[in-house]
């Protein structure tokens, strides 16, 4: 019997997902069950665009093969070579639904994404999340700087600037530029600035070292850093609490209100981030600006809320108006408005906002007064400054402005709207295209050269 049967080499007795995720044996190795194929279709049905179910627990008694299952949707997810999948892609074939999600997920490179292992079992939740985050950036080598690193860091340089003036003084001496330029440079999000913050930040504060975490939420940080993962090639990233039922036994006891919500807001955000989202008083107005304002005619002054995304930034930039995100909550629940527009939406429309980001890069020079580098940003770095992200989002968030102070305010009567979107109308016509011949637009044309 001996001679028929051996046991594998490097055999463990069970996977560990942190450890053997580049394991290609365990990958080969791997026998699915009916239930890991549901799993399996469930999570690849997840990673689309409109897909808005993405968080769940896997739960099972020990030894079940719980993590072998995940170590193997995890690969498949990195877009690992099929050919690994030994005793996997037989069984893929023979469900044509199944074996339909996987080529599609394996037809775009774009569609990688990046596992975050979190194995933890002691010490706060937050804490756990984001040295997970931390590991798996530096294991990549992805030299990813969350955008709150910078903000922590102004922050503190305006907290000396109020509370703490010796140190303020001290800390404009040791920098190689004037406050007001060394913040401008953070702003944009200059690396090596950055460092030489954290240089002399232990120098200000008798050896401490910086830590640009604390006071900043988890979840916001771990958007931050699917938006520059993004710029990498990777689709967004899906994190694996290994052993959750083991921090729970360590501490249910001292685990803190703050961390049962942390994990509820991980876990809502992780189902809506497929959608782009007005939030504050912009969220009111949006849904003002795409309501039934005639309940005889059910009429409305725009669509959908997809159709305030793609013309609002347009609309801001043409009467030079930005506006700043806003947190307006509702008085009841405490929680900032918002209004969303899903991913699927985005998509059909993504050409024109492309076209309006591109439009907007180019014609910005109050943004950047150098036309080369408009040029650049429209379309040699399109997609790759978190800034220039920002300053298309406050054009939105302008032109939203905008239309509400011009369709929106004042007399709430069918008549008062319907006058409204006539006179803005002429107005822009007046404004804008009446300017503009067919002769000009000819002449723009016409080889100079």
């Amino acid at each position: 019997m001996s001679k028929m049967i051996s046991v594998a080499s490097g055999f463990q007795y069970s996977v560990n997902i942190g450890y053997d995720l580049n394991n290609d044996d365990k990958l080969k190795n791997f026998i699915p069950t009916k239930s890991a194929l549901m799993l399996l279709k469930d999570i690849l049905s997840s990673t689309a665009l409109d897909a808005t179910e993405r968080a769940r627990v896997l739960v099972g008694a020990y030894g079940k093969g719980k993590s072998h299952i995940i170590l193997t949707i995890l690969s498949m997810l990195m877009q690992r070579k099929q050919s690994l999948f030994t005793h996997l892609m037989p069984k893929i074939n023979e469900d044509p639904e199944l074996k339909q999600l996987v080529d599609n997920y394996y037809s775009d490179k774009k569609n990688r994404i990046l596992p975050v292992i979190i194995n933890g079992t002691s010490g706060s939740l937050p804490q756990a999340f984001l040295l997970a985050l931390q590991r798996t950036l530096d294991e990549n080598g992805l030299d990813i700087m969350p955008e709150t690193n910078y903000r922590a860091a102004i922050n503190a340089i305006q907290k000396w600037k109020a509370d703490y003036p010796k140190t303020y003084d001290k800390f404009k001496k040791e920098i190689s530029l004037p406050v007001d330029a060394f913040i401008s440079e953070l702003n944009d999000y200059n690396a090596a600035i950055y460092s030489e913050f954290e240089e002399v930040y232990p120098k200000l504060t008798s050896g401490s070292i910086f830590n640009p975490f604390v006071g900043f939420d988890v979840v916001e940080l771990y958007e931050s850093v699917v938006k520059s993962l993004k710029q990498r090639g990777y689709l967004g990233i899906y994190v694996v609490y290994d052993e959750f039922s083991k921090f729970l036994e360590s501490n249910i006891t001292a685990a803190s209100v703050s961390d049962t919500k942390m994990l509820q807001d991980f876990a809502e955000k992780c189902n809506r981030s497929s959608e782009n989202r007005f939030k504050g008083k912009h969220a009111l107005r949006v849904d003002q600006l795409t309501g039934v304002f005639d309940e005889l005619s059910k009429a409305k002054l725009i669509d959908r809320n997809v159709d305030v995304y793609t013309n609002a930034p347009l609309i801001g930039f043409l009467y030079g108006r930005t506006a700043d995100l806003d947190d307006l909550k509702n008085p009841e629940t405490g929680q900032i408005y918002n209004q969303n527009v899903m991913g699927d939406r985005v998509i059909y429309s993504g050409d024109e906002l492309q076209y309006n980001f591109w439009l907007i890069m180019l014609l910005d020079a109050n943004y950047e007064p150098d036309e080369e580098k408009r040029i650049d940003k429209a379309f040699r770095h399109y997609g790759q400054n978190p800034a220039d992200e920002e300053r298309f989002d406050s054009y939105v968030r302008g032109g939203i402005d905008v239309l509400y102070e011009k369709l929106v305010e004042g007399d709430s009567t069918p008549e008062a709207f319907a006058n409204r979107h006539y006179e803005f109308i002429d107005e822009f016509n007046d404004r804008f295209n009446s300017e503009i011949s067919s002769n000009d637009i000819l002449q723009l044309c016409v080889n100079k050269s």
